[in-house]
């Protein structure tokens, strides 16, 4: 099949200064408990920021096709939009298709189809490794992602003659995520000796580095996911979630807008654009994207129910701002303190917005669930009204 040519242009330039700087930054001064990636919880009235295609990154070509990157680019932007329907035609186009097809689909390819039926049905009915023209390897390795299990992954891999890149780095993904790190470290570098260009395991590789707090390690394996194909959107996701940690709001707006146009239905990234855009003061801006999420969680189950929309820094330990994007969570902002000192995670202090007939009242939320109301509001408060209450 064949691949769409990008311009040449490598926005990844712009890491060649910054990255020594970060590290120089980021060393010694001690990472703040989840301030970077506690977006990892998983549109506006006009357009939101990042919706249209960065120019830099906009295709040389495209192919024709319903099966195409074109027809796969178009059909998330149309979901992007929140016309389901549309997207759905779509991959119903696409399905067709491939039983027409005699040729092989790039597991890339197949894989970007099967993330577009995963925003649109459950995984566990996922048709993608049934109906797209593939090998057998990577069939099995689509029905592993469809209902993920580490035997499934050993599957793919022991029967791709030549084994199978995914399926291993989905195995060390795994080894990270139950930490076995040594084992996890060790499958991605064995990866990379073979496949130094894989992007995509570099930053699957990072973000396993930044959970063990290895941040030099984790911004060289960012900085090299995005040399090698500056169209990673992980990478630009989780290089920009390292400058949010830090503060540094102006470049890790930045970052997450790559990572936005370059996979408008990454919606982790959209929530940590928001909290970038509050960081900066542009609440006209994120009130945008908040919006867009919001509708859009009306249609796409696998939105959350909730986002983070702001980390702000306390003395010890941090506030943690969330926000409802579905009626059926109980409150519509909730403010979680957090505590250095308290072992375990959990939040020393919980407040809560809360309707109260027609009107909202901050309160305080028990561990139990409980609520008591303290604080009544007539409207519902803009965003700067609570970021300037959760100070």
């Amino acid at each position: 099949m064949v691949r769409t040519t990008w311009a040449t242009r490598n926005p990844a330039a712009l890491l060649s200064g910054k990255l020594q700087t970060m590290k120089r930054i980021l060393a010694g001064a001690g990472l703040f408990w989840g301030l970077a990636l506690v977006v990892s919880a998983q549109g506006d009235a006009g357009e939101a920021p990042g919706d249209r295609m960065d120019p830099e990154f906009a295709p040389d070509e495209l192919e024709d096709g319903a099966l195409s990157f074109a027809a796969l680019d178009a059909a998330r932007r149309l979901l992007a939009e929140g016309d389901v329907e549309g997207a759905s035609a779509a991959l119903k186009g696409a399905f067709e298709a491939a039983g027409r097809t005699r040729a092989v689909m790039a597991l890339a390819d197949a894989v970007g189809w099967q993330n577009l039926e995963f925003q649109l049905r459950a995984p566990a009915e996922s048709r993608a490794a049934a109906v797209l023209p593939l090998p057998e390897g990577d069939r099995l390795y689509l029905q592993a992602r469809a209902s993920p299990d580490a035997a499934r992954f050993r599957d793919a891999d022991a029967k791709t003659p030549q084994g199978h890149l995914a399926a291993r780095r989905a195995l060390a993904t795994i080894a990270a995520d139950e930490g076995r790190w040594d084992e996890a470290r060790a499958a991605f570098e064995a990866i990379l000796r073979t496949a130094p260009n894989d992007a995509e395991t570099r930053a699957r590789f990072a973000f396993a580095a930044y959970y063990r707090r290895d941040l030099d390690l984790a911004l060289d394996q960012f900085g090299a996911a995005l040399d090698a194909d500056p169209r990673c959107a992980e990478a630009w996701y989780g290089t920009g979630a390292v400058w949010l940690g830090r503060g540094l709001f102006e470049s890790a707006g930045k970052a997450l807008r790559r990572a936005v146009a370059l996979d408008p239905i990454h919606w982790k990234a959209r929530e940590a654009l928001v909290q970038a855009l509050a960081g900066e003061g542009k609440l006209a801006e994120a009130d945008g994207l908040r919006a867009r999420l919001r509708e859009l969680a009306r249609k796409l189950p696998r939105i959350p129910d909730r986002i983070t929309v702001a980390v702000l820094p306390r003395e010890g330990g941090a506030v943690v701002v969330r926000e409802s994007l579905r009626d059926g969570v109980p409150w519509v902002f909730r403010m979680e303190t957090f505590d250095q000192a308290r072992p375990g995670g959990t939040p020393i202090k919980t407040m809560e917005l809360r309707r109260d007939g027609t009107a909202f009242a901050w309160g305080e939320a028990a561990e139990d669930g409980s609520f008591r109301a303290m604080k009544p509001v007539a409207a519902l408060p803009d965003l700067g009204q609570v970021l300037e209450e959760a100070k």
